[in-house]
């Protein structure tokens, strides 16, 4: 089995939207309603959508590719969503990380998947 770390990834994405959202709740206390604060929120919400997305876009698809664009896709939302946020607070900024890290390491899986398929 090459996929040697498939029992870790609920406990990695639990990590991870625990982290997204303790991040927005930083950003949200720092500033709440203004016209920042909404816009970091609906990036926030734009790179929750799209990492929803990747299992029910994989599986109506029946293709690990339109999955691993998914993941390509939520990653440069994660790079611009963070480096929006690191202006606003660090500690918001550095909760994103995990996300930052793992998100290639889980397209690279998907692409990887998607060619062993093929």
């Amino acid at each position: 089995s090459w996929l040697t770390f498939e029992k870790l990834i609920p406990i990695i994405w639990t990590v991870i939207f625990i982290c997204g959202a303790w991040s927005a709740y930083i950003i949200w206390e720092r500033e709440p309603g203004s016209s920042q604060t909404w816009f970091l929120m609906g990036l926030y919400l734009l790179l929750e959508i799209v990492i929803v997305a990747f299992t029910p876009v994989s599986l109506w698809l029946q293709s690990m590719k339109a999955g691993a664009i998914v993941g390509g896709v939520g990653f440069v939302i994660g790079i611009i969503l963070t480096l929006f946020v690191l202006q606003v607070s660090g500690w918001a900024a550095l909760l994103l990380v995990p996300y930052l890290i793992w998100s290639p390491i889980g397209t690279y899986t998907a692409w990887k998947i998607y060619q062993l398929n093929s």
